[in-house]
């Protein structure tokens, strides 16, 4: 993938217009395939190039392509150099690539960085000069060691042991040259007949030995990683104490030339002898055994393996054979053997495992089948002594003996043995069957008078079983079939007897209840005022045992239960369906309540409206009248109370003066039955309201002509003065329901601001006093 300012030079090359990439074109999702920048490609021939990453594909210049809208075109007969370019739609934004063709006739040339035969080991520098770049380019040798890693690379390390040939290769798809070159090595070498490592146990000692060839006089001799050893001859023994590198080195006319070998000293852990967890003198089959060895370090033995056999072959083994340890289940008496190797060093270890033969246990009858109530001896053999032990206990008459009477408590037990032997148990067993009850009875032995029972559900027969039914007190044979089915009036009591072939008969007592119809006793039918509560009940003579549903509905809802309580509203019929036993049958009884008719309270008006709203001026009286329906009940009782307390009686309206705030007005109307129906209000009582003009003009126009105070609720006036501006008294309340006229002894006052003083009496006592400045205007 190309950088964009790379892009952008090739489109100007190109004289392409470019365009603004998106944020998201960076890096590109579109892709020209091979990814690189330069292509070569040989004279003449054709190539095809891929887009990737893309669905819609531009090819510029589109007159090389066969098909340039592709993703996969192909360029036919490539003589000279060309840029290409893709052009693409990715994910909304437009994105390009690019890559260069370049033709050529590919061209080889191989070079070394030697002349003369070298030295066996010497290292040798290979070069193929080439016209490609390198692109293409591929070494390989058949015989030689190539030291570079990349063997595309056109220069490389190489360091041959003998006369060696190396290949380059340069493959330009259709076209490939080829060109080798040869390396030759000196004659002269030294070879170590021993492995390149040799592991070997510490304290064990090992023969070197090394062959040699040369073309002249050579000088040889033997040195470690530690030093000269002094040793001349080519062949010696040797045992290290650490790791050690041997070397054999000769020396020609044209040469120095050498081998190695690396000496590992290895060793095994200190102690691995083998012990048994759990630690016995024998072990029982089926235990479970650890075999374990001091621990060791891994770290320290890398390369230690481990190898394990037994004698008997696999015995029980748990774990797999290459481990440190090994569990197993122990079968027989068996040896267990473990190899352990580290490298050069090898040892075993091995543990015999004694394991305890269980006796062999045979118990008399096998598998025995008993008649209902019967017993059984059970009589167990066995070579040896050993402590015995019968599970379960209950049903034997001893449970430490080899012969226990067995009086089973089930249908099928199974009896088992145990023998310990020098504390290893062995165990048999057998399973001893009781036949069943011949019968399997109905437990449910309750039916409704009419109905047919089966007393026999199951019957567990074999071909000779005789069945017997007779009822309670008589002989007689009523049916011989298993299968029974009696359909009685009254309470029976059946017996069946039924005997199997060799065993006793036995009988059974069925008692067979029939449920009869009980007596059902209802509340009467009631009257009641509207929301009244009313109480009914239902209750019956039916044993406690006995089922019992009781189901009342009312106005379209349902109730359970033997009570219902409600609250009518109107004239209603109750029903109550009463199912007992196990649906053995149903009584219905309705129940009639009748509702009293009482008028109905629509409203309570009060005079004036504003006392809802504003509420009522302390000391003022208002009126309440009731609307009722229908407008003039009949042989009724109306009663006013205001806050609980009543104060009027039989009449429709009543005027009251509130002094508390709030205060609750009620209307209670009774009829002849007793039945009530209330309404209430409430009324808020707020302070009287007054204000003090501050001028009035006594022109005689009926208009502010007298000064006076303006007030709203029982307002009384205790005083009433006026001043002129000098101190003298002009008015004394001389007329209380008016107020000041503006006149002195009768004589109008001129203009002028005058002082007025007014005492003001609550109708709770409270008095307050106004003083203030008052302007006559003429």
């Amino acid at each position: 993938m190309k950088n964009v300012s790379a892009l952008f030079a090739i489109l100007f090359a190109l004289s392409i217009s470019p365009v603004v990439l998106s944020a998201q074109g960076s890096p590109f999702s579109l892709q020209i395939f091979p990814d690189v920048d330069t292509l070569y490609v040989c004279r003449g021939e054709s190539v095809q190039l891929e887009a990737l990453g893309a669905s819609t594909f531009k090819w510029t210049p589109g007159n090389v392509f066969d098909d340039p809208t592709i993703a996969n075109p192909t360029i036919e007969n490539v003589q000279t150099d060309i840029m290409v370019v893709v052009e693409s739609v990715v994910n909304g934004s437009i994105e390009f690539d690019s890559i260069l063709l370049i033709a050529v006739d590919p061209y080889l040339e191989l070079t070394s960085s030697v002349s003369q035969p070298v030295c066996r080991g010497e290292v040798v520098t290979l070069t193929a000069r080439n016209n490609t770049k390198g692109q293409g380019l591929t070494w390989s040798s058949p015989t030689g060691s190539i030291l570079t890693d990349d063997l595309s690379a056109q220069q490389i390390q190489v360091q041959p042991a003998e006369n060696s040939t190396y290949t380059a290769t340069l493959n330009l798809q259709t076209c490939t040259q080829e060109l080798s070159i040869n390396v030759d090595v000196q004659p002269d070498r030294v070879d170590i007949t021993n492995p390149d490592t040799i592991f070997l146990c510490k304290g064990d000692e090992v023969t070197i030995e090394a062959t040699t060839t040369s073309s002249g006089n050579e000088e040889f001799r033997w040195f470690s990683s530690f030093g000269d050893l002094n040793i001349q001859q080519k062949m010696f023994t040797v045992k290290p104490e650490r790791n050690v590198t041997l070397y054999a080195e000769i020396i020609t006319d044209n040469c120095t030339v050498l081998d190695s070998t690396f000496i590992q000293i290895d060793s095994l852990p200190p102690d691995f002898t083998i012990t048994a967890d759990p630690e016995k003198e024998a072990y029982c089959q089926g235990d479970i055994v650890v075999l374990t060895s001091p621990t060791y370090e891994p770290s320290d033995f890398p390369d230690i393996t481990h190898l394990w056999t037994s004698l008997p072959s696999g015995a029980g083994f748990e774990t797999p054979d290459t481990l440190y340890n090994m569990v197993f289940t122990a079968q027989d008496t068996a040896i267990f053997k473990r190899v352990t190797q580290n490298n050069g060093c090898r040892d075993s270890a091995f543990i015999i495992i004694p394991v305890i033969e269980p006796p062999m246990i045979t118990i008399e009858p096998d598998n025995p089948i008993l008649c209902p109530g019967a017993s059984v001896q059970l009589v167990a053999t066995f070579e040896g002594e050993g402590e015995i032990e019968w599970m379960p206990q209950e049903g034997l008459s001893c449970v430490d003996c080899p012969n226990p009477i067995a009086r089973p408590l089930n249908l099928i037990t199974t009896y088992t043995i145990t023998v310990t032997v020098e504390d290893c148990p062995t165990s048999q067993s057998v399973t001893v069957q009781v036949l069943p009850p011949p019968v399997t009875l109905n437990p449910n032995l309750t039916i409704c008078r009419g109905e047919s029972i089966t007393l026999v559900a199951t019957a567990n027969t074999n071909a000779d079983a005789s069945f017997a039914w007779t009822e309670s007190g008589s002989s007689t044979i009523i049916s011989s079939d298993p299968f029974f089915s009696p359909a009685p009036e009254l309470n029976t009591t059946y017996q069946l007897t039924v005997q199997y072939p060799d065993c006793e008969p036995q009988t059974f007592t069925v008692p067979v209840r029939v449920i009869q119809e009980p007596t059902l006793t209802v509340s009467p039918g009631a009257s009641v005022c509207p929301g009244e509560t009313v109480i009914l009940s239902a209750s019956t003579n039916a044993p406690d045992d006995v089922s019992e549903f009781f189901q009342w509905t009312v106005n379209g809802q349902t109730f359970q239960g033997p009570e219902l309580s409600f609250s009518p509203l109107a004239p209603t019929n109750v029903s109550l369906v009463y199912t007992y036993g196990n649906n053995c049958g149903a009584i219905t009884e309705n129940i009639p309540i009748n509702v009293f008719d009482v008028p109905f309270i629509d409203e309570l008006v009060i005079n004036p409206e504003s006392a809802t709203g504003e509420g009522v001026p302390l000391g003022e009286t208002i009126g309440i009248r009731a609307v009722t329906t229908p407008t003039s009940p009949a042989d009724v009782t109306f009663t006013w109370s205001k806050n609980g307390v009543d104060f009027a009686s039989n009449v429709t309206e009543v005027e009251d003066t509130p002094t508390e705030s709030p205060t609750v007005y009620r209307l209670t109307i009774t009829t002849a039955e007793g039945c009530t129906v209330t309404k209430e209000i409430s009324v808020n009582v707020v302070a009287p309201r007054y204000e003090v003009p501050n001028a009035f003009t006594p022109n005689g126009d009926d208009v502010n002509d007298f000064f006076n105070l303006v007030f709203v609720g029982a307002i009384s006036i205790s005083e009433f003065r006026i001043y002129n501006r000098w101190g003298q008294l002009v008015y004394n309340n001389d007329t209380p329901d008016t107020g000041w006229d503006g006149n002195i002894s009768g004589n109008p006052a001129p203009s002028d601001v005058y002082i007025f003083q007014i005492g003001i009496l609550f109708p709770d006592g409270q008095l307050f006093t106004e003083q203030g400045e008052v302007t006559l205007i003429r």
